[in-house]
């Protein structure tokens, strides 16, 4: 029955041509956050491009709980049985208004403490940059992912990235260097697209249906994955902002134009996972075994894509220094120095996503929550001495901490699920 649904899927459309309409997405969300990027940066320099790069790494810590993984539990629900979106992405929205809401006054109130001395206006505009994106055109997508409209999918993730873009092109072009101008505008495009998002959605697959009595139980079962993005995000950028708090602004500049371009050699492997997420569900409701045995069944795909990515990125750190102008010159050793990151991350993805498909993203959660601790940690001891060469010290040993941890919770769970039952 279940492999019936699969080949049923998107009209039988093959996981392929589904990773192609994700690459499409992704690939046109990297060229046009490129744009944003060289726009910003040509603005700003290495030090003002430090400052705005390291605030959007700060509202974006808590912005992946605003919707406390409910968009997750959509994918879950919906990826099994499609006539549950419209109580699905009930349960998303209204999460999302709720706790989304509190977080982005708490990221307010946060950042008196963790930017001391940084403009709390344009802290809260670029706030609600973020919230937006992540609680409203993240969870569109997930609800086209999870329906096998890549497509659609692909015409979100384009989107939310063009209505940045081209904030960001205005503001260059205008002259400007004031951050809360770029950050009014950004917040007025996001916020007439999410709206025309949701009314394209609802337009096409049905208005959400909000039922008060599924919430509690949608958010209890979505923390799990609210907590683990949550760790992940501060893994990923706890190291700009902890750049920007120490005073490094070009460091920061430097560091988060490099990682944005390994960042971007992951797209490659990322439309691969993001057609395979909604088919781990699928796979695990037989066990963790079915998940694993299609995890391998992707791992060569995974390594050839990341390792191409990789030298890619290496071989355009010296264009991108050329096309940022300025002092962006120095990104080439930040890129060189992250150049095996984005193989370590598709193997992580992996296996984690073994465990997230076959009912164990609870174990997964726990192991990005204590890495993602070791990662702050790190960052403390190392930045103050060895900068943006700490930060990406701390990125490797927190990051395969992170791997081995994920990796024997699987095999754990196979021998558990091989034991004969008592």
């Amino acid at each position: 029955m279940r492999q019936q649904a699969r080949d049923t899927l998107n009209g039988g459309a093959p996981e392929r041509r589904r990773s192609a309409w994700s690459l499409v997405g992704l690939g046109g969300r990297a060229l046009l956050a490129s744009i944003t990027i060289i726009a910003t940066g040509r603005a700003l320099n290495t030090d003002g491009f430090g400052v705005y790069i390291g605030i959007v790494a700060y509202v974006g810590l808590l912005a992946p709980m605003a919707s406390l993984g409910t968009g997750e539990v959509l994918i879950k629900r919906v990826s099994r049985e499609h006539s549950e979106l419209r109580e699905a992405w009930g349960a998303t929205l209204g999460t999302t208004f709720t706790v989304g809401l509190a977080l982005y006054l708490i990221t307010i109130a946060l950042a008196t403490v963790i930017l001391p001395g940084r403009d709390l206006g344009v802290i809260a505009l670029f706030g609600g940059v973020e919230f937006l994106s992540t609680g409203i055109m993240h969870n569109h997508a997930r609800a086209c992912a999870a329906l096998d409209k890549y497509p659609e999918l692909a015409a979100v993730h384009i989107a939310d990235s063009a209505a940045r873009a081209a904030m960001a092109l205005i503001f260059w072009l205008s002259g400007s260097t004031d951050l809360r101008v770029l950050a009014t505008m950004m917040l007025a495009s996001m916020a007439v697209t999410a709206f025309g998002s949701g009314i394209w959605l609802r337009t096409v697959q049905g208005g959400p249906k909000l039922k008060r009595r599924e919430l509690i139980p949608a958010a209890q079962e979505g923390s799990r994955f609210a907590l683990g993005d949550a760790a992940q995000t501060v893994q990923t950028n706890v190291d700009k902002t902890m750049l920007l708090r120490a005073g490094f602004d070009d460091d920061a500049g430097l560091y988060g134009a490099g990682v944005r371009l390994i960042t971007y050699s992951l797209l490659p492997a990322m439309s691969i996972f993001s057609a395979a997420y909604p088919e781990f569900f699928r796979r695990g409701a037989d066990g963790i075994e079915s998940a694993y045995r299609y995890s391998r069944e992707l791992r060569k795909r995974v390594f050839g894509a990341t390792v191409g990515g990789a030298i890619l990125a290496v071989l355009l750190s010296p264009v991108m220094g050329f096309v940022l102008g300025g002092e962006f010159d120095g990104v080439v050793p930040v890129v060189l120095a992250l150049a095996v990151y984005p193989i370590l991350r598709g193997m992580q993805i992996n296996i984690g996503d073994v465990l997230s498909g076959s009912g164990r993203q609870g174990y997964r959660s726990k192991v990005q929550l204590v890495t993602a601790v070791l990662n702050v940690v790190l960052n403390i001891v190392l930045i103050p001495d060895y900068t943006w060469k700490g930060a990406v010290a701390a990125t490797y040993l927190s990051e395969l901490v992170f791997l081995g941890l994920c990796w024997f919770g699987v095999q754990q769970g196979r021998k558990a699920e091989r034991l004969p039952m008592p």
